[in-house]
């Protein structure tokens, strides 16, 4: 069904900014869109306005009326400063003529940025062959960086096997869209190694909501496995500063602290950016 729209449109987009800039690039092309940049010399000359001054007014005006005011189209000028904008129909009040006329005004002193506009339009969309497309996917959907950890001996004093880091990768692609991953292999294939570059991946992923400050005495850059105590050692063996081993055992509906208790310091589990199961 791709190729087929692909062959009949020779376009294909994947999010909305990519559809603007196509519309905006063919707008200014067939004149439905006009872009000027003010420019201080010719204000002054046609103006007096001295010195190196900068259009901050925004308005909108149309036969229908003028809308004036210096709020930026930011967050900051939309949402939390406290900015004043008058809107007024055509014919409702003198102002509306003179915001019009301090439009054509700006207007007037400004030059022609088509071709600048349509210079970054063309950087920006790049027609490319099938294969240079797939290619590009492929290494946008295989090439993040911080899910390949394979290599890292510092996780777990070697390397992972290459259909170990495919888990390793595709797991962590899997969480980052839905929050939670089954990871399933044979006994012996080393899932343990799997989970400890998952904890320090995932770590790393959502390093901006996983603080790395300490926290109770752990750092809080972790991720817990919850296993069965015949397997905790394990953990333990390969476990960096990501990972927290919890023994299963010491949980119950009444007592989920996990690292920590009463009189041991400790992480709860929902203190854990991460969370990691072991269901031998």
């Amino acid at each position: 069904m791709k190729l087929y729209w692909l062959e009949r449109s020779g376009l294909q987009v994947e999010e909305d900014h990519d559809l603007i800039a196509v519309l905006a690039k063919h707008a200014i092309k067939t004149g439905k869109i006009d872009l000027r940049v003010f420019d201080p010399e010719l204000a002054k000359r046609k103006l007096g306005i001295s010195g190196d001054r900068r259009l901050h007014s925004k308005i909108v005006s149309s036969p229908k009326g003028a809308v004036a005011g210096s709020a930026n189209f930011s967050y900051s000028g939309l949402y939390r400063n406290i900015e004043y904008a008058d809107d007024l129909d055509a014919g409702t009040h003198e102002l509306q003529v003179e915001r019009t006329e301090a439009a054509e005004q700006a207007w007037n002193v400004s030059v022609d940025w088509n071709t600048e506009a349509l210079e970054i339009l063309e950087k920006l969309i790049k027609p490319v062959t099938a294969e240079d497309a797939m290619a590009r996917t492929i290494s946008e959907q295989k090439g993040f960086e911080p899910w390949l950890t394979g290599d890292r001996k510092d996780i777990t004093s070697h390397t992972l096997f290459g259909y170990q880091q495919e888990l390793t990768y595709e797991a962590c692609s899997i969480v980052y869209d839905h929050g939670i991953a089954f990871v399933e292999a044979p006994t012996g294939s080393g899932k343990t190694e799997i989970g400890c570059h998952l904890a320090e991946a995932l770590s790393e992923t959502f390093s901006e909501v996983v603080p790395r400050s300490p926290v109770h005495g752990v750092a809080r850059k972790n991720a817990a496995v919850i296993a069965p105590p015949k397997v905790i050692p394990s953990w333990r063996k390969y476990s960096t500063n990501s990972l927290q081993p919890v023994a299963n055992s010491k949980l119950a509906k009444q007592h989920l602290r996990g690292a920590g208790d009463e009189e041991k310091s400790g992480l709860r589990l929902d203190q854990f950016g991460i969370l990691i199961i072991d269901d031998p």
